[in-house]
């Protein structure tokens, strides 16, 4: 019969070697940015819910959502920070992929995809081109946010 230490060791060998394996490699992409996006208005609010939101649904939305008002709904999350608006997020993309690319968020359960992540870096630097692109025509994008 074996005795449980041996068994709870056993257990959590094969739980390590499954996150490890499911982790995968990230895209190598060091920040977001601009010269990377193919068509900068995929970085409006519409290509952000079409690209980025259901991303940032699955995975922060759980305590960075506009809908959560209390600091136990949000648990801890700062207020404000809300993946569920296109002009926080597009505004805070570097904060965006430096929490991503360090691995820091989502703080609990599971991690985007190689591929998802892809896609988030795709729409982060199309986010900042469209930014640039906005500026440039004279439109009013205050960066006191980020």
């Amino acid at each position: 019969m074996r005795t449980f230490p041996g068994c709870a060791l056993v257990l959590l060998a094969l739980i390590v070697g499954t996150v490890a394996a499911c982790e995968g490699e990230l895209p190598a992409q060091e920040f977001p940015d601009p010269a990377n996006c193919a068509d900068a208005s995929k970085g409006d609010v519409a290509g952000f819910q079409a690209d980025a939101a259901p991303i940032f649904e699955t995975y922060c939305s759980w305590c960075h959502d506009s809908a959560r008002t209390t600091a136990e709904d949000r648990k801890g999350a700062p207020e404000g920070v809300n993946y569920d608006d296109h002009d926080f997020v597009s505004r805070n993309t570097y904060l965006t992929w430096l929490r991503l690319a360090d691995r820091t968020m989502p703080p609990m359960g599971r991690l985007p995809s190689a591929e998802e992540y892809q896609a988030l870096m795709d729409w982060l630097s199309c986010a900042d081109a469209y930014r640039e692109q906005v500026r440039g025509s004279g439109g009013d994008d205050d960066d006191s946010a980020g």
